[in-house]
């Protein structure tokens, strides 16, 4: 069968096959002798456990990006809040702490916050807008 698909399958061919795989398995922690003497449904337990690893650090990675960003957006809020508010107005105050994961609040708390997060939000932008339109007209 192998001769007719034009191509002989040689002991040499399938050991070169095994050697260049090799040092991919080893570099994703599989030992060479794991590798060579091992049981034959090994390299499948350390190619799954590899997806698994990149999937977690990948949805890591994204995450302290996602966070990032929400640090900087409460920056950007905070300057322009406090740069175009009217005078007498609190000013706005940066995180004092870093965000945890954890969420103590009620759901009426954290509806109340999202309600006076985006009053903020609409006030410094209503702010920014008018601040603006008096620059031109004067």
């Amino acid at each position: 069968m192998g001769a007719e698909l034009g191509r002989r399958v040689t002991s040499a061919s399938v050991i070169e096959m095994f050697e260049k795989a090799c040092p991919f398995y080893m570099s994703i922690g599989m030992s060479y002798t794991e590798f060579w003497e091992g049981d034959i449904y090994l390299p499948n337990f350390y190619i799954e456990a590899y997806k698994q690893r990149a999937e977690r650090e990948q949805k890591q990675m994204n995450t302290a990006a996602w966070l990032n960003g929400l640090y900087m957006k409460r920056a950007y809020e905070v300057v322009l809040a406090n740069m175009f508010s009217k005078s007498g107005t609190p000013p706005q105050e940066y995180y004092k702490e870093p965000i945890s994961n954890e969420d103590h609040r009620t759901e009426e708390q954290k509806e109340s916050e999202q309600k006076a997060e985006g009053l903020r939000v609409m006030v410094a932008l209503e702010s920014f807008v008018n601040f603006h339109k008096n620059k031109k007209k004067g």
